[in-house]
């Protein structure tokens, strides 16, 4: 919250704003995993946000608003050596965004998400408890195609998204981790 004030030669602007500089909704998750074999787990989550409570970023309800949705994630990790594991996962994470007929211009569509990840203990190197991860992520967004409602609109329609717009999205997320461990060594073996 607060105020600002531009100047541009002989104008100036004063003006109040308000913003949510964090938009993230309460959730609730439910999940399993499985040890079918000590050397490999499986899991399986349901996560259902509650998006339907969301705002914009100028703190405004959205018109439409949006919906809520429930993200699903499976994983696998394969323990290839007592020091060395693998990981695999995917996710489908429905969009809450509703068809955009309205003012705002929310681009936002279902999205697959792929994750690849390595862990390695590297206790028996060093002495002490230490391990290095290497995850990859990938998202892909499917085709959001958006036709604004003449109607939703009063006056002249200046709408950057009117009459229409489409929009299609990737990115690929990658994170090194080195983790130290504080206190007695716990090896692999130990870990439950």
């Amino acid at each position: 919250n607060g105020s600002f004030d531009i100047r541009a030669g002989s104008i100036r602007v004063i003006d109040e704003y308000h913003f949510a500089s964090l938009i993230a909704p309460m959730e609730f998750a439910l999940g399993v995993a499985v040890t079918p074999i000590p050397e490999l787990s499986l899991s399986l989550d349901a996560t259902w946000a509650r998006w339907s409570e969301g705002r914009t970023i100028h703190d405004e309800a959205p018109d439409p608003g949006l919906n809520d949705v429930v993200d699903l994630r499976a994983g696998v990790e394969w323990i290839a050596h007592r020091a060395f594991r693998a990981r695999l996962g995917y996710a489908f994470l429905p969009t809450p965004v509703p068809e955009q007929t309205g003012f705002h211009n929310l681009l936002d569509s279902h999205r697959h998400e792929i994750a690849f990840g390595l862990g390695v203990d590297l206790e028996p190197l060093t002495g002490f408890a230490m391990r290095i991860d290497l995850a990859m992520r990938f998202h892909a967004m499917h085709l959001q195609e958006a036709r604004k409602d003449p109607a939703a609109f009063s006056g002249v329609i200046d709408n950057l998204g009117y009459p229409g717009f489409t929009s299609r999205g990737s990115f690929e997320q990658v994170s090194l981790s080195l983790t130290f461990g504080l206190g007695d060594p716990v090896t692999v073996e130990d870990a439950p």
